[in-house]
């Protein structure tokens, strides 16, 4: 998806592709958010780098949106019904591979179509003013989480902080995949992450028969494919995290913090002209009323906005970061 994207765009940043690496089967093979968005977002990031917040949130909010009006879902276990355990999920999945792929080409024309939108006029309804999370254009998340640990990251770090910001609020205040966790996702990418010269067919095909046999095992085999040293390590990333604050989506983090809130799609005073709908958070995966509610518009705490969360949106993203130092070995650092 992110090297299709950056070649068409001619944008090619290999650093961003590196730090991509843990993106695949769900995040980390956990089945969670489907890598063809994530990946689209990083490439609206890429492209908008050099735009306004306005802009990146316009277009990240189009594609996130008509991503779950195609595939019903943003996770991956629910698109392709596989959830990368066992051994029969992995044999269901090579069966049906074609709808990661299906997912993928549709989302390249997707993103494509809404770039060439961006660049004319679009109708007013798409005509999004935000304002930024807590004030300031500088914090976001994902960038809090890389600029705190950027010493133990190598030089690569800089043109990627700018690519993330899409990410903010769940992926532009969509409540989807927390922003401070894709940070540290990238992050292991970075030290972890491999050259797509070096993922070889041959070898993914191996890769792909011995995980028939052993299920979600074949991840901890560093040696049987290069991009399993960062799968591995973004998977327990994923599950500390989880055991941490319940959840990886933005949603569900907010709500359980401050469960007395009910949760509203952004109003006026974020999205100019998008009219205000309430209604209570769901947890549930799959095609929820959370995300028909999405489909409409993005969404906000009912109380108090997004500048009361700052203060636990800046501890996520601090315990993020120490979470991946643990993960990130001394040899390498």
């Amino acid at each position: 998806m992110l090297r299709a994207t950056q070649r068409l765009l001619g944008l090619e940043d290999r650093n961003i592709l590196r730090a991509a690496t843990g993106l695949g089967g769900g995040i980390g093979h956990e089945g969670d958010t489907c890598g063809a968005l994530t990946g689209g977002i990083l490439s609206l990031g890429l492209y908008n780098r050099d735009y306004d917040f306005n802009r990146l949130c316009r277009d990240c909010i189009e594609y996130y949106q008509g991503f779950g009006r195609r595939f019903g879902s943003s996770k991956c276990r629910d698109i392709i019904g596989v959830r990368f355990k066992e051994g029969h999920d992995i044999r269901r999945f090579f069966l049906k591979g074609t709808r990661c792929l299906r997912a993928v080409y549709a989302s390249i024309a997707s993103l494509f179509d809404i770039i060439e939108n961006g660049d004319g006029k679009l109708p007013l309804r798409h005509r999004y003013q935000a304002s930024p999370p807590f004030g300031t254009e500088e914090f976001h998340c994902a960038g809090m989480v890389l600029s705190q640990i950027e010493s133990h990251l190598g030089p690569n770090v800089g043109s990627i902080l700018n690519s993330t910001r899409g990410f903010a609020g769940g992926i532009a205040f969509q409540g989807d995949v927390c922003g401070a966790f894709m940070g540290g996702v990238l992050a292991l990418g970075i030290v972890y992450g491999t050259e797509i010269e070096r993922t070889q067919p041959a070898r993914l095909f191996k890769a792909g028969f011995v995980a028939m046999k052993e299920g979600s095992r074949v991840f901890e085999n560093e040696d049987l494919h290069p991009s399993f040293k960062t799968s591995l390590r973004v998977s327990r990333l994923y599950r500390e995290f989880v055991s941490r604050f319940g959840s990886v989506d933005c949603a569900d983090i907010i709500d359980s913090a401050q469960p007395e809130m009910d949760f509203q799609t952004v109003g006026t005073d974020a999205f100019h002209g998008v009219d205000i709908q309430r209604g209570r958070h769901h947890r549930s995966r799959g095609l929820t009323p959370r995300l028909r509610k999405r489909a409409i518009s993005g969404w906000k705490p009912a109380k108090g906005g997004w500048s009361n969360n700052r203060v636990l949106c800046t501890e996520i993203a601090r315990t993020t970061a120490e979470l991946v130092l643990e993960l990130v070995d001394d040899t390498v650092t």
